[in-house]
């Protein structure tokens, strides 16, 4: 305990501060008011003893700046000539005590025991207090909170906490805070990344982050009245260290996110049918086209066919020509079978399956989807591939949609304009950055307006539009990590950038989105 004496007899100063260190005290003594401002600055003390007749200067002026500056600080006033004024003072500052040095220095010694004490229940009850507000917080907050000692063994769980495992606070002290998370830490199907990358954080006083499944037991345990279920908590770990004299310990801060997640799962399922529907209505929209890019391909066959057949009835049909239609009958079958299975793996409704591919590929066979709406609008497509493979990871279905409502889109606004500037230009290009896709097309273009709620859903710029397509578009492109950018032509026109991160490993194996 840390006493400060200010006394400018040297003497007396000298075997006040003897007797206080005899008696187990720290004592700090100076002989002025500057001096003692110094020390009050540097240290923090239980009691100062502060004598009134200072030479030239007055103590009380010292008593009221301890008192103003240090309300902890227990102050005695230690003087030869008290008086009325300064006792009266002294009480309404709420002075511990008055010493006259005719007293004594062993009754000074004892009336500092005495003070000092006092210091050391104020500040006792002080953290009582501090101590009991923070369980109180800790208690009403809606997150389960655990802190523990060094080895993980648990020294306060609040409200929540003790409500999710069933413990009473009795119950709950010095049990190992991991074991109440042991299916996270030991099981064998928890990825084993992740918890090593729990216990090397921990192990380096770093906060860990990570979703986990408990087992909440409702009811009263070992009775058949308790029903567990299952629920997902967002569980943060945090070492602390207060002081280098204190042992760290931890804290566990764990909240229920499993309304969240089902949430999110509710959602990503709902844009997944919105996406699909979304599909359906643009096959819907180009089925004129397409019903002409089919029957091209069927007129040819029956036409081969009749001619055959005719030709074997007349027995006028040479075993050449026979072979020969018969190849070309296989050719058109197989074009058609290619139309339809594009259109049969763009209106699927599956999982989607992530994977590496080169996206110039991806834009070809999307552009073989797109050929029969883009030709029956006289459009020219003008490619600016690069040369080298553009590799991305993603859904090909859920990305060849993008490209398509981007295309179709383009498509309708060039319809606008004459023939001879309804030209569509696609270019690819890669860098450190990522992958960029440039579609630009020459149409009348969009206000800044128009650009500004293009991903709002029900809102479109064409009559009729139901504004689903950029929408879905943009949330796509999100889902893979990437974005949707419209910037206005130079021309009036609209250029859209698609823009998705690279892909450094080739080695990656399709995986299955949930």
């Amino acid at each position: 305990m840390r006493i400060l004496s200010i006394e400018d007899d040297l003497s007396q100063s000298k075997l006040v501060e003897r007797s206080l260190e005899n008696a187990g005290f720290l004592v700090s003594s100076c002989t002025s008011i500057s001096e003692a401002r110094d020390l009050l600055v540097q240290f923090e003390f239980y009691v100062a003893i502060v004598d009134l007749g200072l030479v030239n200067e007055d103590g009380m002026t010292l008593v009221f700046e301890i008192a103003r500056s240090s309300p902890k600080t227990k102050i005695i006033i230690h003087t030869a000539n008290a008086s009325f004024e300064s006792a009266r003072d002294g009480l309404e500052l709420g002075i511990y005590g008055y010493v006259e040095k005719s007293r004594g220095i062993p009754y000074l010694v004892g009336q500092v025991g005495r003070a000092a004490s006092a210091h050391l229940l104020d500040s006792l009850v002080a953290v009582k207090r501090e101590s009991e507000l923070q369980i109180r917080m800790l208690d009403a907050i809606q997150v389960g909170a655990i802190a523990t000692d060094a080895e993980f063994k648990i020294i306060y769980l609040n409200s929540v906490g003790r409500k999710l495992f069933d413990f009473t606070e009795l119950d709950a002290m010095g049990l190992n805070a991991l074991g109440l998370f042991s299916r996270m830490i030991h099981s064998e199907t928890v990825n084993l990344m992740e918890k090593r990358s729990l216990l090397m954080s921990l192990a380096h006083e770093t906060k860990w982050e990570g979703d986990v499944q408990l087992v909440s037991l409702h009811g009263s345990r070992g009775t058949r009245d308790s029903l567990e279920s299952e629920a997902t908590f967002r569980l943060s770990i945090s070492p602390f260290v207060e002081t280098p004299e204190t042992s760290r310990g931890y804290i566990f801060v764990f909240a229920d996110v499993s309304e969240q997640m089902h949430a999110a799962l509710e959602l990503e399922r709902s844009r997944q049918v919105l996406s699909h529907a979304q599909r359906i209505a643009t096959i819907g929209q180009i089925a004129n086209a397409l019903a002409h890019e089919i029957n091209q391909p069927l007129g040819a066959i029956s036409n081969y066919a009749g001619g055959m057949l005719l030709g074997l009835k007349n027995d006028s049909i040479s075993a050449d020509t026979l072979i020969e239609n018969l190849g070309r009958i296989q050719e058109h079958a197989l074009r058609a079978g290619e139309i339809t299975s594009r259109l049969r793996t763009f209106v699927s409704r599956r999982r989607g399956y992530v994977q590496m591919f080169d996206m110039n590929e991806l834009i070809r066979e999307t552009l073989r989807l797109v050929e029969p709406v883009l030709r029956e609008h006289r459009i020219i497509t003008e490619l600016a591939l690069s040369s080298e493979p553009v590799y991305v990871e993603g859904d090909r279905v859920q990305l060849s949609q993008v490209l398509v409502n981007v295309l179709k889109n383009a498509a309708e606004a060039i319809d606008s304009v004459p023939t001879e500037n309804r030209v569509c230009s696609i270019a690819t290009n890669a860098s450190k950055a990522g992958v960029e896709v440039c579609i630009e097309d020459h149409g009348p273009g969009l206000t800044e307006q128009e650009i500004e709620s293009s991903f709002q859903p029900m809102i479109s710029s064409k009559e009729g539009g139901m504004g689903l397509g950029l929408c879905i578009s943009h949330s796509i492109m999100e889902e893979h990590g990437g974005n949707i950018v419209l910037e206005k032509s130079v021309d009036g026109g609209l250029v859209v950038f698609l823009r998705l991160p690279t892909v450094a490993d080739r080695s990656s194996s399709p995986r299955t989105i949930r």
